[in-house]
């Protein structure tokens, strides 16, 4: 009996996860480099990464570390 309903459940499981992949809806944490201020590498591609605490670039800024 737990089993066959492990099974169930697995089966249950899988399915939905298929659904949500075939329609891109399955999130996926990817991992990104940072190259330098608010930029960063995610596989190929550079972009501006705008949800970090420095996204204006200014902790690297000498004129910022000066004051």
């Amino acid at each position: 009996m737990v089993d066959s309903m492990h099974g169930s459940w697995f089966q249950y499981f899988q399915i939905s996860l298929d659904r949500l992949r075939n329609k891109d809806l399955l999130r996926v944490l990817r991992s990104i480099t940072p190259i330098s201020g608010p930029e960063v590498m995610a596989g190929q591609r550079r972009y501006l990464l705008f949800c970090s605490n420095d996204y204006l670039g200014l902790a690297s800024d000498p004129k910022m570390k000066e004051a």
